[in-house]
């Protein structure tokens, strides 16, 4: 569990300065985002230890996309091209979608509302977070806080749903 809830805050903080890198491009993104797919490699890693490679390559695309569509989100709102944003927007909702099936569809004690719960809870975070762009400084900050404590939650739903599905890999765990 604290395995996970560290990459996934780590996740959290980094997407949050690539986001903001995102917007001008050049060194400072290129290194943030380095540094972030360096993280994504190690949740997938997280999850191919778990569920194997084809599980985790599902995942990572799905990963790798919502990143994506956050970058082109903020990007977005930063040149006030209200179609881009909407478009990524959308994308992002087809992800929640998309995403909260594959985790419920492998953990099948989460149930799926739940999931998108807390998947779209997490979009719309770091959606507010992109208000940066916008210059709205009091919206942004509360959000980049809340989305990483937020990212435990989901961790922890995660972990609890992993040890509970196999218990025999994780011995001597409880769940939270």
């Amino acid at each position: 569990r604290l395995a996970l809830d560290r990459i996934l805050a780590e996740h959290a903080f980094l997407l949050v300065d690539v986001m903001r890198s995102g917007v001008d491009g050049g060194p400072v993104y290129e290194a943030a985002a380095d540094a972030l797919d360096e993280n994504t490699v190690e949740l997938v890693a997280a999850i191919e230890s778990v569920y194997g490679p084809d599980a985790a390559d599902a995942f990572g695309v799905q990963w790798r996309n919502h990143i994506a569509f956050l970058v082109d989100y903020a990007r977005a709102l930063s040149d006030a091209d209200q179609p881009a944003a909407d478009l990524a927007d959308r994308q992002l909702d087809r992800y929640v979608t998309d995403f909260s099936r594959l985790l419920a569809t492998a953990i099948p004690s989460l149930p799926e509302a739940a999931v998108i719960g807390l998947i779209n809870e997490h979009i719309q975070q770091l959606e507010q977070v992109a208000a940066f762009e916008s210059e709205d400084f009091g919206g942004a900050y509360p959000a980049i806080r809340e989305t990483y404590a937020h990212m435990f939650m989901i961790g922890d739903a995660l972990a609890n749903g992993i040890v509970g599905q196999f218990p025999d890999r994780f011995p001597g765990t409880e769940r939270a």
